[in-house]
């Protein structure tokens, strides 16, 4: 005992600086730890901050009022950003693989068509671009304005632009855009059967001024049958859930389309003047002017040709 207090009493300064620097550095240690804790903290604030504020104006909706939810709003404003610049920047086939399965195969089926058609239309020449969301329901859509670059072409002044509306659709977990003013494609299946006629609705394809439904029509009859003749309008429309008519632009298909023969099945697409909206609703396509014996009707005995309505409800 008597050599440890000793040896304490000879190496007391060094025993006492050793503490010290031992106490110091753990001292140290807390101190650098709890500042790294707190810019930590402070940065992570501040980059839940930034990415609050990112896209926060074009994630107002125009058209449905509130905005695009927060979980969404960054990642739907990066997807349009990354589209519209690989566009820009010829990226061409980076753009194409960002389009939803749906939108290639209704609009572009290959990358040479989307090259052609789409690319070329709208962004052959330098472009800058602003995008805000018009609908963020359960269908979020957003409007795009493409400008003529005016510092690479020269155009001073000239503020004309190019619209288009994007959809967000998830594809497999993963987000994906419709162009091309095309919102979505709905699979249907609803049918009605009437004296061996049957009509099926197929799918409806949304687009932003317009509906396109795929429609299949069976006869079982004797006959040959004329879904319209087309002498007055208004005898092919939708209706909607508060009784709204919506007819079909008719005009847009041949006579030959509406003309079906005994024991023929044979499927069309009829463009309807629905401008979509969410909350439209729409609950059955109605056939109003339908002849039941074609060649009747061509030998002029309109007097005496049945006509049967049909109505599908959706």
């Amino acid at each position: 005992m008597n050599h440890i207090i000793r040896i304490y009493n000879q190496n007391r300064k060094e025993f006492w600086t050793f503490i010290i620097i031992i106490i110091f550095i753990i001292v140290m240690i807390q101190m650098i730890n709890y500042i790294i804790k707190v810019n930590s903290k402070k940065q992570s604030e501040n980059t839940s901050k930034i990415e609050e504020e990112s896209y926060k104006s074009q994630s107002e909706s125009i058209i449905s009022g509130g905005s695009v939810s927060k979980s969404n709003k960054n990642q739907f404003g990066t997807l349009i950003e990354k589209f519209l610049n690989d566009c820009i920047n010829q990226e061409v086939d980076k753009a194409y693989d960002a389009l939803s399965t749906q939108c290639k195969k209704e609009l572009y089926p290959t990358l040479e068509q989307f090259k052609n058609t789409y690319w070329m239309r709208n962004f052959s020449t330098k472009k800058t671009y602003t995008f805000q969301s018009w609908n963020s329901l359960k269908i979020n859509t957003y409007i795009i304005k493409l400008y003529e670059d005016n510092l690479s072409t020269g155009n001073i002044g000239e503020s004309e632009y190019i619209e288009d509306y994007y959809t967000i659709v998830k594809e497999n977990g993963t987000n994906k855009i419709n162009i091309g003013n095309l919102i979505q494609i709905q699979d249907i299946e609803k049918s009605q059967s009437e004296q061996g006629i049957n009509i099926t609705i197929e799918k409806v394809k949304m687009y932003k001024e317009y509906y396109i439904y795929q429609i299949k029509i069976k006869n079982e009859t004797p006959n040959d049958i004329f879904l319209d003749t087309g002498e007055n309008t208004g005898t092919v429309y939708a209706t909607n859930s508060v009784g709204t008519n919506f007819e079909a632009l008719l005009y847009e298909n041949l006579n030959e389309d509406f003309i079906v023969k005994s024991n023929e099945e044979k499927t069309i697409n009829i463009k309807f003047g629905i401008v979509f909206r969410e909350d439209l609703n729409i609950e059955s396509i109605n056939f109003t002017d339908i002849i039941t014996n074609y060649q009747q009707y061509l030998q002029g005995h309109t007097n005496n040709t049945e006509k049967m309505n049909i109505k599908v409800e959706l």
